[in-house]
């Protein structure tokens, strides 16, 4: 499972343990949607048990994960309100025990429908998780989108993955002369393409933990990805990228994670 910004995730703690200190909250859906995924082998992840669930709103489907259960009460395809119970908060997984308990939680978009293909060729362990790896899900700062909301009802989620501000650009030659396919699942990423024009070049927007913001058709030809806009920054881009980034100040190039990243998200493999 991939390692994940720290703005991207949120970690929320029991407010309740008995008297053996063992964490008694019930974990519930943030919003209705419907169970993609559930992982109730603990050893397959470092989230331990996890719960993906499917939401969509009108602006393509965007996938809540709730991660560590104890137990999970749901299964694939069980529709879930706001606030439906899902399981029990835990501490299963990766480098978690009874004291650190909490339920990881995460908001964001799925990159690929053909992760399954991109995993094998880079990963010697099986893949238990199908499409709903945490490797295929680019998460967003779940707190700001709560503040974000509760300040403006009517904010939309491209809105307000637009106002955490560009961090870099890509351009990716590909062999989708009309639109990237993760451009058809999220139609609002797509921009500047002419009625009836097409492009084997598309130029990728990512705020710094990659979630992409924006696509637009590039006018030079090219071989390879290469970066095409970088924001300045006093300290290495590694820090800020989550290393698919290297480099300092207006320079930068990507790094063998980067560019695994990007052949993932313009299914370019």
């Amino acid at each position: 499972m991939a390692s994940s910004s720290p703005v991207s995730t949120k970690a929320i703690r029991p407010a309740h343990r008995d008297k053996n200190n063992q964490p008694l909250d019930d974990v519930r859906s943030l919003a209705e949607g419907i169970v993609a995924y559930t992982n109730k082998v603990s050893g397959r992840s470092n989230y331990g048990n996890y719960i993906v669930i499917k939401h969509d709103w009108g602006d393509g489907p965007f996938y809540s994960l709730y991660a560590h259960l104890r137990s999970i009460s749901v299964s694939t395809g069980d529709k879930v309100k706001r606030g439906s119970t899902l399981g029990k908060l835990g501490y299963t997984g990766a480098g978690i025990n009874r004291e650190r308990a909490h339920v990881h939680l995460e908001f964001g978009m799925m990159l690929s429908e053909r992760f399954e293909t991109w995993y094998k060729k880079y990963f010697r362990s099986p893949n238990h998780h199908n499409i709903h790896s945490g490797l295929n899900l680019s998460g967003m700062d779940i707190a700001g989108l709560f503040h974000s909301h509760k300040e403006n009802s009517q904010l939309t989620l491209p809105s307000f993955i637009r106002m955490a501000g560009a961090y870099y650009k890509v351009a990716v030659p590909t062999k989708h002369n009309r639109s990237l396919p993760i451009a058809k699942r999220y139609p609002w990423l797509e921009q500047g393409l002419e009625p009836g024009k097409s492009s084997s070049v598309w130029e990728i927007t990512f705020s710094s933990s990659g979630l992409p913001m924006e696509i637009r058709p590039y006018p030079k030809k090219i071989s390879r990805p290469v970066i095409t806009w970088v924001k300045d920054s006093p300290v290495s881009h590694s820090y800020n990228t989550l290393s698919r980034l290297s480099g300092i100040g207006a320079d930068a190039k990507l790094t063998n994670s980067g560019l695994r990243y990007i052949q993932l998200i313009s299914d370019t493999f």
